[in-house]
């Protein structure tokens, strides 16, 4: 260990080193978009998951304002309460603001994005040093764990392939670029350049490698990724942890009572009715994805199987209990008392769990519902108003993942499409859907949960309690920062010009999309309501679908996000598992963007707000989060397992990985 600790470090030491130098660093983060990738990574647009730098970095500003007069400065006025020459330079340079943010529905997902002008994002959202530094750090962290493979690969011939081509492949690009990064003083190298450093790594033999059993999957022996990966192994067979996944895993967002409709096409045994009687049941259906059934993987030309399966639960006191799984619409439903056709039906259902979170819950409802509202603020609101001064700090970073995401991640032969089951043109067509859907309505946290009836429910729900805790707190926030400005009845939202333009713009069919906001009341609870949502999504929503792919995805035979063997429960578990280069690839991509944090909530740059007032209510908003803090970690010492994802110590301020 020390050995390999001491290799990485110094290959990277160099690259670290050039963060340092006191000079300009270029805007490097917004490679050009390619629109057509062949098979395999190298021309597959495979660019870094962008990751936030490591806990204990908090304070470093992501994004460096370009601008003399940084919004950070100013105090914030209402347009109206300004000087008619004030409210021209503020009309002019939301005018230019707007050259920079503008609006387009032709990215992979059709939905309203940043359009990068050039293939770049505005020079305002530029990375500043101290991001690098952190990405860096937490690119090295993984690394120097995934180089420390455990001894879990198959046999010897294997393992020594598998390193070799780690030590000689991988730490020499990393050295070279390393090297590049001091020399030309272009520190980003290390991170841009992600897919020359990691290239070496998934070679095409080990992307087509078959496992052998579960145990080749546990790749780290370094950090606390060795804990997780083995905790996730040891619960496979564990009904309880399968229910807890539900509750307080990657996807708390789909579980609802069932419907007639779900239960008139459930094949329940005998057995399973009879359980299931005079209780209240609960279903996550998925029978929507198995009409993508077969694709072809772009790199190991193996084939993956998509299914629908259908999970029936009840409760059970003050806990829930799965009654079974019905894995596609023509089988029957598989029970607890199914053996290993019940372990693999649990396998079927996560991975079609994994892949739905990734791509609706994680990147839908919180990454793309944020770039709506984001442009929309741009090219309205000066950096004087007091909207953008609430709102800009949670859209930090979020314009620089999003740009990485829909270039790297979903396009064709991307991360995403090499992971997942599901073809990423399909699967890209009902994501936008589900997003325009998403923020047609009310998309605050306690209208989701009405929505599909899981406000009151009658057992152990961990988000829904302590999400409850940082939304009421998140609300009040919002409403005593608006009060400030608007009046306590708002009385002055009516002649806020600039806001009125905000609403049309994010709420227009040509511009946000978001048809919550298409007829404004023009009151203080509406209005605080809608903030309250975006920031409560751009924070803790994204903290609780992000975070938990470091702990529970990071291990695939967990949340396999591809499945490799027809529908059916024949064959054995490793058979329906990827092969080793792909459990290689999605512990990457869970390690970096579950394992990083950036940036707290409540917690601003000190000289972000000027007027006493607002620092008051600030401070108010921090004693709340105090308070949620500590009855969170009271609730775990009497939960079966901590959910630690929603305190908000571990709640970043933005999306910024």
């Amino acid at each position: 260990q020390t050995h390999v600790l001491i290799v990485v470090g110094l290959c990277c030491l160099p690259g670290i080193f050039s963060f340092t130098v006191p000079l300009p660093v270029p805007h490097l983060l917004s490679a050009s978009r390619s629109r057509s990738c062949s098979a395999g990574l190298k021309s597959s647009g495979l660019r870094p998951p962008v990751s936030g730098p490591l806990t204990g970095f908090r304070s470093a500003s992501l994004v460096r304002r370009q601008s003399s007069t940084s919004a950070s400065g100013i105090v914030a006025k209402l347009p109206q309460d300004e000087t008619e020459e004030a409210r021209k330079n503020r009309a002019k340079a939301v005018q230019e603001a707007s050259k920079s943010w503008k609006y387009t529905y032709d990215y992979n997902i059709k939905v309203p994005f940043l359009e990068r002008m050039d293939g770049e994002i505005p020079s305002t959202e530029t990375p500043s040093r101290e991001w690098g530094v952190l990405a860096a750090l937490a690119l090295v962290r993984f690394l120097v764990s995934l180089l420390w493979i455990s001894g879990n690969l198959g046999g010897l011939e294997t393992r020594l392939r598998i390193l070799l081509t780690l030590y000689f492949n991988f730490v020499r690009k990393l050295l070279f670029l390393s090297l590049k990064a001091l020399v030309t003083l272009k520190p980003f190298l290390v991170v841009t350049e992600l897919p020359e450093i990691i290239e070496g790594v998934f070679t095409e033999d080990i992307m087509k490698l078959r496992p052998e059993a579960v145990d080749n999957f546990k790749f780290f022996g370094l950090f606390d990724l060795e804990q997780y990966q083995a905790q996730r192994a040891k619960e496979l067979g564990d009904d309880e942890a399968f229910c807890r996944k539900r509750v307080q895993g990657p996807n708390p967002m789909t579980l609802q009572p069932c419907t007639s409709e779900t239960l008139s096409k459930l094949k329940m045994p005998a057995e399973t009715k009879a359980a299931a009687k005079g209780r209240v049941l609960y279903c996550v259906d998925y029978g929507v994805v198995e009409k993508f059934g077969e694709s072809l993987d772009v790199v190991s030309g193996l084939v993956k199987f998509s299914m629908g399966p259908v999970a029936l639960f009840a409760a059970g006191g003050n806990t829930l209990e799965v009654l079974g799984i019905q894995p596609t619409k023509d089988m029957d439903m598989v029970t607890p008392k199914d053996g290993d056709k019940w372990t693999l039906a649990k396998t079927v259902f996560n991975s079609v769990d994994g892949d739905y979170h990734e791509g609706f819950v994680h990147l839908g409802e919180t990454h793309l519902v944020m770039e709506s509202v984001m442009v929309a603020l741009h090219r309205t609101l000066p950096d004087a108003h007091p909207l953008y001064k609430l709102m800009h700090p949670h859209f930090e970073g979020t314009a620089t993942i999003n740009d990485q995401a829909d270039s790297g991640l979903i396009s064709s032969g991307g991360i995403v499409d090499q992971l997942v089951s599901q073809p990423i043109e399909k699967l890209n067509i009902d994501i936008g859907e589900h997003v325009l859907q998403t923020i047609k309505g009310d998309f605050s946290f306690p209208a989701r949960l009405k929505n599909r009836k899981m406000d009151s429910v009658e057992f152990e729900f961990p988000y829904k309690e302590d999400g409850e805790l940082i939304w009421d707190a998140t609300l009040n926030w919002v409403r005593d920062y608006l009060s400030i400005f608007y009046g306590e009845n708002g009385e002055k939202i009516a002649g806020d010009y600039e806001l009125q333009n905000f609403i049309k713009e994010v709420s227009s069919t040509e511009g946000g999309k978001v048809l919550w906001m298409e007829n404004y009341d023009n009151s203080l609870e509406t209005l605080a309501g809608f903030l309250a949502a975006v920031i409560f999504t751009g924070s803790a929503q994204h903290a609780a679908v992000n975070f938990p792919q470091y702990s529970y995805m990071t291990f695939t035979p967990s949340f396999p996000l591809g499945m490799y063997a027809k529908p059916g429960l024949s064959a054995d578990l490793v058979d329906f598992l990827p092969p080793i280069g792909k459990g290689l690839l999605q512990a990457l991509v869970g390690a970096l963007l579950g394992g990083v944090y950036y940036t707290k909530l409540g917690e601003y740059k000190d000289s972000w707000f000027k007027e006493g007032e607002v620092k008051d209510a600030l401070g108010r908003f921090q004693a709340a989060l105090r308070v949620a803090e500590d009855k969170i970690k009271a609730r775990n010492e009497h939960r079966a397992v901590a959910y630690t994802t929603l305190l908000p110590s571990k709640i970043p301020q933005s999306i910024n990985i």
